[in-house]
């Protein structure tokens, strides 16, 4: 299980003992999922953007597994639900 979303970005306040960190990713009720640290080849941001963002990617890879069904019978539809499920066991830990 996760901290439901949505999730945002909060950028962070400099402090002397923060260990470098750029920002946090916060929940609805601002409870702190994770911290980004800066990187030294500039990609925190986009890792910040890409955390906030899983929840949602989430609820869409099974929104669209529902679509696609969970046994298709053909051809592209049966890549798209294996990859979808890997996906999804993968954020969900199985």
């Amino acid at each position: 299980m996760h901290t439901p979303g949505p999730w945002r970005i909060r950028p962070t306040i400099p402090q002397p003992d923060d260990e470098g960190i750029w920002c946090a990713i916060v929940a609805a009720d601002t409870s702190t999922v994770a911290d980004v640290h800066e990187s030294f080849d500039l990609d925190s941001e986009g890792d910040a953007t890409l955390i906030a963002a899983a929840p949602d990617l989430l609820e869409a890879a099974k929104d669209c597994l529902s679509i696609v069904g969970e046994d298709p019978q053909w051809g592209a539809a049966v890549t798209i639900s294996a990859l979808l499920r890997a996906a999804i066991e993968k954020a969900e830990g199985r």
